[in-house]
């Protein structure tokens, strides 16, 4: 029986070798300090072009939605043999460029009004890009079942994990009802009362988008 084990594991190792397997965790961390490079330069360029109005930092800001499209439609990266940690690191760094980016713009502009049509090119990007979402799943779901593995939950959190907390933030099109207190804590500032909570408190998580090594 311990033979037989012993048989059944060393098969399975050979054939990730020779799947290529073996390469994955350098693919996979070369690919996470890209993405922290990519996330900080369209950061840093979005918040250099807010000034010149708010719909031309959206434009920028959508290339963190381009970018994982790129990264995750890419035949070349075998993204499809990636750990489901692994994907989601990688969906962490550009969801919280992407968020940070959303709120430094709500909190400085003045006419809410103009918040949705502000947003629509990230709108647009992230709408086409879950279009995507199936075909990443299918392309994972295969690579599983070579092994003769039927994951049921790791598609599903990959599924609700892509941009989930910009989404949220962007869907919201409102103030949420949580932070309404906000308002009346911009009021009574000049009184010198403690203000009670702030964006980045409810939206930002300690411990957010670690990376999986």
């Amino acid at each position: 029986m311990k033979v037989s084990s012993d048989l059944h594991i060393a098969n399975i190792q050979f054939l990730l070798d020779q799947a290529g397997y073996n390469a994955i965790p350098i693919i996979y961390r070369r690919l996470l300090h890209h993405t922290s490079i990519i996330s900080t330069t369209v950061s840093d360029l979005a918040r250099a072009t807010a000034r010149l109005g708010l719909s031309m930092w959206a434009e920028v800001a959508r290339l963190l939605v381009d970018y994982s499209v790129s990264i995750f439609s890419s035949e070349h990266l075998e993204i499809d043999k990636f750990l489901i940690g692994q994907r989601e690191s990688l969906y962490g760094i550009l969801d919280d460029a992407l968020l940070r980016l959303c709120l430094d713009q709500w909190e400085v502009d003045a006419k809410r009004a103009r918040w949705d049509k502000a947003v629509e090119p990230i709108n647009i990007a992230l709408s086409l890009a879950m279009e995507k979402q199936q075909g990443w799943l299918d392309g994972y779901l295969r690579e599983m079942e070579k092994f003769h593995y039927h994951p049921h939950e790791p598609p599903r959190r990959l599924a609700v994990g892509y941009f989930k907390d910009s989404q949220k933030f962007l869907h919201e099109r409102r103030l949420p009802v949580e932070l309404a207190d906000i308002i009346m804590d911009d009021v009574i500032r000049c009184e010198e009362v403690r203000v009670g909570h702030d964006l980045r408190t409810v939206y930002l998580f300690k411990g957010k988008g670690k990376a999986v090594i």
